[in-house]
């Protein structure tokens, strides 16, 4: 299943890498009153590490669950950044009139004004 998680960065964990060359790192994002951890492996660690406490964020995840030994173990696991809606063109503004920041000479010298 997949989820949108909208918060704040709480924190970003060291990665951890395993004999088999595997990495995963966790990072925890506040949403509300709740902290999740959000797994990210492989490639997408970097992208974690890149990651700024204290920082809003929005997250899309799998919802995944499984079973070992008789107990079951849920895992968010990161699945990208949501795509951001294209931003509207800015509106163009009618031209209400041709402006200019030419100086206009003075039509008549006044008496005694020295042109320098």
């Amino acid at each position: 299943m997949k989820l949108t998680i909208n918060g704040t960065v709480k924190a970003v964990q060291e990665p951890k890498t395993f004999a088999s060359g595997f990495t995963v790192c966790d990072v925890l994002v506040e949403s509300g009153s709740n902290i999740y951890p959000v797994t990210f492996k492989k490639d997408d660690v970097d992208e974690a590490l890149a990651l700024v406490a204290e920082h809003p964020i929005t997250l899309e995840c799998w919802l995944n669950s499984r079973e070992w030994n008789g107990r079951y173990f849920v895992e968010l696991k990161y699945a990208g950044k949501p795509e951001a809606a294209p931003a509207p063109a800015p509106a163009k503004k009618p031209l209400a009139g041709r402006t200019t920041n030419r100086i206009a000479p003075p039509s008549t010298p006044a008496p005694n004004d020295m042109p320098f």
